[in-house]
Protein backbone atom coordinates (compact mmCIF):
# COMPACT_ATOMS: atom_id res chain seq x y z
CA UNK A 1 0.00 0.00 0.00
CA UNK A 2 1.53 3.20 -1.41
CA UNK A 3 2.44 5.64 2.07
CA UNK A 4 0.46 8.78 2.67
CA UNK A 5 2.13 11.72 1.57
CA UNK A 6 2.56 14.30 4.96
CA UNK A 7 1.56 18.21 5.10
CA UNK A 8 1.76 20.52 7.36
CA UNK A 9 -0.44 23.22 6.89
CA UNK A 10 0.36 26.74 8.92
CA UNK A 11 -1.98 29.30 9.04
CA UNK A 12 -3.66 31.21 11.90
CA UNK A 13 -6.87 31.22 10.08
CA UNK A 14 -8.31 28.48 11.96
CA UNK A 15 -11.69 28.21 10.11
CA UNK A 16 -9.43 27.89 6.84
CA UNK A 17 -7.08 25.63 8.55
CA UNK A 18 -10.21 23.52 9.41
CA UNK A 19 -11.23 23.40 5.67
CA UNK A 20 -7.76 22.85 4.27
CA UNK A 21 -7.23 19.53 6.25
CA UNK A 22 -10.33 18.43 5.18
CA UNK A 23 -9.74 18.82 1.38
CA UNK A 24 -6.06 17.28 2.03
CA UNK A 25 -7.13 14.50 4.06
CA UNK A 26 -10.02 13.82 1.20
CA UNK A 27 -7.22 13.42 -1.16
CA UNK A 28 -5.30 11.09 0.80
CA UNK A 29 -2.82 12.95 2.46
CA UNK A 30 -1.49 12.50 6.37
CA UNK A 31 -2.08 16.36 6.94
CA UNK A 32 -1.07 18.13 10.69
CA UNK A 33 -2.37 22.11 11.22
CA UNK A 34 -0.90 24.88 13.14
CA UNK A 35 -1.96 28.36 14.07
CA UNK A 36 1.31 29.84 14.12
CA UNK A 37 4.85 29.66 13.37
CA UNK A 38 5.81 28.26 17.37
CA UNK A 39 3.08 25.79 16.90
CA UNK A 40 4.47 24.28 13.71
CA UNK A 41 8.06 24.49 15.21
CA UNK A 42 6.84 21.92 18.05
CA UNK A 43 4.60 20.21 15.49
CA UNK A 44 8.21 19.52 13.46
CA UNK A 45 9.56 17.70 16.42
CA UNK A 46 6.82 14.62 15.72
CA UNK A 47 5.95 14.82 12.25
CA UNK A 48 8.01 15.10 9.30
CA UNK A 49 6.34 16.57 6.54
CA UNK A 50 6.62 16.07 2.73
CA UNK A 51 5.99 19.71 2.50
CA UNK A 52 5.18 22.95 4.06
CA UNK A 53 2.02 24.90 3.13
CA UNK A 54 2.87 28.13 4.74
CA UNK A 55 1.15 31.12 5.48
CA UNK A 56 3.51 34.22 5.87
CA UNK A 57 1.56 37.32 7.33
CA UNK A 58 0.95 35.73 10.76
CA UNK A 59 1.37 37.40 14.15
CA UNK A 60 4.55 36.45 16.60
CA UNK A 61 7.18 34.72 14.59
CA UNK A 62 5.64 35.06 11.54
CA UNK A 63 6.36 33.02 8.15
CA UNK A 64 9.73 34.67 7.54
CA UNK A 65 10.89 33.89 11.13
CA UNK A 66 9.65 30.41 10.82
CA UNK A 67 11.58 30.06 7.30
CA UNK A 68 14.68 31.61 9.03
CA UNK A 69 14.53 28.64 11.67
CA UNK A 70 13.91 25.46 9.34
CA UNK A 71 16.91 27.02 6.95
CA UNK A 72 20.15 25.03 6.56
CA UNK A 73 23.48 26.82 7.12
CA UNK A 74 23.83 27.47 3.27
CA UNK A 75 20.43 29.13 3.60
CA UNK A 76 18.55 26.01 2.04
CA UNK A 77 15.65 25.17 3.59
CA UNK A 78 15.30 21.72 5.34
CA UNK A 79 11.31 21.32 3.73
CA UNK A 80 9.52 21.58 0.26
CA UNK A 81 7.64 25.02 1.42
CA UNK A 82 4.87 26.58 -0.59
CA UNK A 83 4.02 29.66 0.38
CA UNK A 84 0.33 31.46 0.71
CA UNK A 85 0.67 35.54 0.81
CA UNK A 86 -1.04 38.41 -0.61
CA UNK A 87 0.08 39.18 -4.44
CA UNK A 88 1.69 42.86 -3.62
CA UNK A 89 4.50 41.36 -1.49
CA UNK A 90 5.72 38.01 -3.65
CA UNK A 91 8.28 39.83 -5.90
CA UNK A 92 10.03 41.66 -2.64
CA UNK A 93 9.53 38.14 -0.72
CA UNK A 94 10.93 35.73 -3.13
CA UNK A 95 13.67 37.91 -4.01
CA UNK A 96 15.06 36.89 -0.67
CA UNK A 97 13.82 33.58 0.21
CA UNK A 98 14.02 30.38 -2.15
CA UNK A 99 10.82 28.51 -1.76
CA UNK A 100 9.22 25.90 -3.77
CA UNK A 101 5.97 27.90 -4.91
CA UNK A 102 4.16 30.08 -4.23
CA UNK A 103 -0.25 31.41 -4.44
CA UNK A 104 -2.00 33.95 -3.64
CA UNK A 105 -4.40 34.45 -1.06
CA UNK A 106 -7.32 33.61 -1.20
CA UNK A 107 -6.64 30.48 -3.47
CA UNK A 108 -9.30 27.71 -4.40
CA UNK A 109 -8.89 24.34 -3.15
CA UNK A 110 -8.45 22.91 -6.61
CA UNK A 111 -5.21 25.14 -7.32
CA UNK A 112 -3.60 24.35 -3.76
CA UNK A 113 -3.72 20.68 -4.65
CA UNK A 114 -2.79 20.64 -8.08
CA UNK A 115 0.80 22.94 -6.92
CA UNK A 116 1.36 20.71 -4.24
CA UNK A 117 1.14 17.78 -6.52
CA UNK A 118 3.25 19.86 -8.97
CA UNK A 119 5.88 20.26 -6.13
CA UNK A 120 5.94 17.03 -4.81
CA UNK A 121 6.50 15.39 -8.26
CA UNK A 122 9.25 18.13 -8.72
CA UNK A 123 10.90 16.56 -5.33
CA UNK A 124 10.45 12.83 -6.57
CA UNK A 125 12.68 14.22 -10.15
CA UNK A 126 15.47 15.66 -8.16
CA UNK A 127 15.62 12.88 -5.86
CA UNK A 128 16.13 10.89 -8.18
CA UNK A 129 19.26 8.28 -9.36
CA UNK A 130 22.10 9.52 -11.76
CA UNK A 131 20.72 9.06 -15.15
CA UNK A 132 23.14 6.01 -16.18
CA UNK A 133 21.14 4.05 -13.33
CA UNK A 134 18.13 3.61 -15.19
CA UNK A 135 17.92 5.45 -18.55
CA UNK A 136 19.10 2.22 -20.40
CA UNK A 137 16.01 0.01 -19.31
CA UNK A 138 13.63 2.32 -21.24
CA UNK A 139 15.25 3.00 -24.44
CA UNK A 140 12.52 1.85 -26.90
CA UNK A 141 9.72 2.62 -25.21
CA UNK A 142 7.46 5.08 -26.46
CA UNK A 143 4.44 6.64 -24.48
CA UNK A 144 1.60 8.81 -24.70
CA UNK A 145 0.94 11.02 -21.93
CA UNK A 146 -2.71 13.23 -21.72
CA UNK A 147 -1.98 15.79 -19.43
CA UNK A 148 -3.70 18.98 -19.36
CA UNK A 149 -2.12 21.14 -16.90
CA UNK A 150 1.24 22.64 -18.14
CA UNK A 151 3.09 22.02 -14.72
CA UNK A 152 2.49 18.36 -14.60
CA UNK A 153 2.84 17.95 -18.16
CA UNK A 154 6.02 19.39 -18.19
CA UNK A 155 6.98 17.05 -14.91
CA UNK A 156 5.84 14.01 -16.52
CA UNK A 157 7.88 15.24 -19.95
CA UNK A 158 11.08 15.38 -17.86
CA UNK A 159 11.08 12.60 -15.82
CA UNK A 160 10.09 9.99 -17.72
CA UNK A 161 12.55 11.44 -20.43
CA UNK A 162 15.56 11.36 -18.26
CA UNK A 163 14.34 7.40 -17.55
CA UNK A 164 14.96 7.23 -21.67
CA UNK A 165 11.05 7.22 -22.56
CA UNK A 166 9.98 8.71 -26.03
CA UNK A 167 7.21 10.59 -24.31
CA UNK A 168 4.54 12.65 -26.80
CA UNK A 169 2.31 14.81 -24.79
CA UNK A 170 -0.97 15.33 -25.58
CA UNK A 171 -3.61 18.29 -23.73
CA UNK A 172 -6.80 16.66 -24.16
CA UNK A 173 -8.70 13.82 -24.94
CA UNK A 174 -8.63 14.14 -28.91
CA UNK A 175 -4.95 14.67 -29.06
CA UNK A 176 -4.63 11.66 -27.04
CA UNK A 177 -6.19 9.74 -29.75
CA UNK A 178 -4.46 11.40 -32.21
CA UNK A 179 -1.00 10.36 -30.77
CA UNK A 180 -1.75 7.51 -30.28
CA UNK A 181 -3.06 6.78 -33.98
CA UNK A 182 0.14 8.16 -34.97
CA UNK A 183 3.02 7.39 -32.79
CA UNK A 184 2.06 3.93 -31.81
CA UNK A 185 2.83 3.79 -28.44
CA UNK A 186 3.50 1.33 -26.50
CA UNK A 187 1.83 2.33 -23.23
CA UNK A 188 -0.66 5.17 -22.72
CA UNK A 189 -0.93 7.04 -19.59
CA UNK A 190 -4.04 9.73 -19.22
CA UNK A 191 -5.92 11.42 -16.51
CA UNK A 192 -9.69 10.75 -16.63
CA UNK A 193 -10.71 13.80 -16.45
CA UNK A 194 -9.65 15.56 -19.58
CA UNK A 195 -10.71 18.35 -21.85
CA UNK A 196 -13.24 17.77 -24.92
CA UNK A 197 -13.01 13.56 -24.48
CA UNK A 198 -12.78 12.01 -20.30
CA UNK A 199 -10.06 9.85 -20.64
CA UNK A 200 -12.31 6.64 -19.92
CA UNK A 201 -13.67 7.32 -23.45
CA UNK A 202 -10.92 7.98 -25.12
CA UNK A 203 -9.77 4.46 -23.95
CA UNK A 204 -12.66 2.58 -25.39
CA UNK A 205 -11.68 4.36 -28.50
CA UNK A 206 -8.27 3.38 -28.44
CA UNK A 207 -9.56 -0.61 -27.82
CA UNK A 208 -11.46 -0.30 -30.62
CA UNK A 209 -8.65 0.36 -33.50
CA UNK A 210 -7.20 -2.54 -34.93
CA UNK A 211 -3.93 -0.73 -34.87
CA UNK A 212 -3.82 -0.12 -31.09
CA UNK A 213 -6.79 -2.72 -29.66
CA UNK A 214 -3.80 -4.19 -27.50
CA UNK A 215 -2.19 -1.20 -26.00
CA UNK A 216 -2.12 -0.93 -22.39
CA UNK A 217 -3.65 2.08 -20.96
CA UNK A 218 -3.09 3.60 -17.70
CA UNK A 219 -5.56 5.76 -16.24
CA UNK A 220 -5.31 8.02 -12.89
CA UNK A 221 -7.73 10.45 -11.12
CA UNK A 222 -6.98 11.91 -8.03
CA UNK A 223 -10.45 13.44 -7.60
CA UNK A 224 -11.91 10.02 -6.94
CA UNK A 225 -12.48 8.04 -3.83
CA UNK A 226 -13.84 4.47 -5.02
CA UNK A 227 -12.85 3.15 -7.95
CA UNK A 228 -15.39 3.35 -11.15
CA UNK A 229 -17.47 1.06 -12.16
CA UNK A 230 -16.03 -2.07 -13.90
CA UNK A 231 -18.49 -0.84 -17.07
CA UNK A 232 -16.72 2.38 -17.10
CA UNK A 233 -13.30 1.16 -17.24
CA UNK A 234 -13.67 -1.85 -19.22
CA UNK A 235 -11.07 -0.74 -21.53
CA UNK A 236 -8.91 0.54 -19.16
CA UNK A 237 -5.65 -1.80 -18.24
CA UNK A 238 -4.74 0.19 -14.80
CA UNK A 239 -6.87 2.64 -13.20
CA UNK A 240 -4.84 4.75 -10.40
CA UNK A 241 -5.84 7.10 -7.81
CA UNK A 242 -2.19 8.56 -7.63
CA UNK A 243 -1.25 10.97 -10.30
CA UNK A 244 2.63 11.40 -9.09
CA UNK A 245 5.34 10.70 -11.53
CA UNK A 246 7.12 7.72 -9.87
CA UNK A 247 3.99 6.14 -9.28
CA UNK A 248 3.13 6.15 -13.44
CA UNK A 249 6.58 4.97 -14.13
CA UNK A 250 6.01 2.06 -11.46
CA UNK A 251 2.90 1.33 -13.50
CA UNK A 252 4.19 1.19 -16.79
CA UNK A 253 6.86 -1.22 -15.59
CA UNK A 254 3.99 -3.90 -14.15
CA UNK A 255 1.69 -3.46 -17.69
CA UNK A 256 4.93 -4.06 -19.83
CA UNK A 257 6.23 -6.75 -17.68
Amino acid sequence: MKTQERILFVDDDKHLARIVEDFLKHENFDVRTAGSAEDALKVLEKFQPDIIVLDINMPGMGGIGFLKRISNPDGTLKYSVLVLTARAVMKDFFDSVAVDGFLPKPCSELDLIRKIRAILTERQLQQRPPLGVTAGDHTAIRVVIGEDDPDMGRLYLQMFKDCGFDVHLAKNGPEVLERTVAVHPSVVIMKDLLPNMNGSVVARLIKTMPTSMHTPIIIHDTTRTTKPTPESIQSVDVFMFSSLAQDLINAVHAVLR
